[in-house]
C-alpha cells in the first residue's frame, strides 16, 4: 500500500511506499510554471495537467496510461499519448458503450483510431 500526496512547498505529487518511508517519485514531465498537479480523487493516483491535456506520471510499480477525450464526433481520431510505447487502447462513447475500431500506431507516442460511424468519447491508452 502506498500513500499519495502533494508536496506543499513544490506543489509536486509524490508517492510514499509503506516499505520505504521515502518519496518514490516526484518528477512530473512538465515544469511547475507550466502545469497543475493533483491527486485523482477516483484512483488516488497523482497527475499533472499541462495545456488542458493530462500528461502521465510514471509511478513505482505501475505502467503509464493516458486518456484521450474526443469532444467532436468523428470517424477518425488522432491521439498523442506521449507514452513512449505502443499502448493497448479501449474506446468508449460518452455513454460508456465500448467500441472497436482500427488502431494504427504511428510511432511510440502517437496513434490513430478509425471507426465506421462518427461518435465522441474517450480512448484509454495503457
Amino acid at each position: 500500500m502506498a500513500s499519495y500526496g502533494i508536496d506543499l512547498i513544490t506543489g509536486l505529487p509524490y508517492i510514499i511506499s509503506d516499505d520505504t518511508p521515502e518519496v518514490i517519485i516526484t518528477a512530473p514531465t512538465a515544469t511547475e510554471s507550466e502545469a497543475t498537479f493533483g491527486i485523482d480523487i477516483v484512483t488516488g493516483e497523482p497527475y499533472v495537467v499541462n495545456d488542458a491535456n493530462e500528461i502521465p506520471i510514471q509511478q513505482a510499480g505501475h505502467d503509464l496510461s493516458y486518456t484521450h477525450t474526443q469532444g467532436v464526433p468523428s470517424t477518425f481520431w488522432t491521439v498523442s499519448h506521449n507514452l513512449g510505447k505502443h499502448p493497448s487502447v479501449t474506446v468508449v462513447d460518452t455513454a460508456g458503450t465500448e467500441y472497436e475500431g482500427e488502431v494504427t500506431h504511428i510511432d511510440n507516442n502517437n496513434l490513430t483510431l478509425t471507426f465506421s460511424a462518427q461518435f465522441g468519447g474517450y480512448a484509454y491508452c495503457n
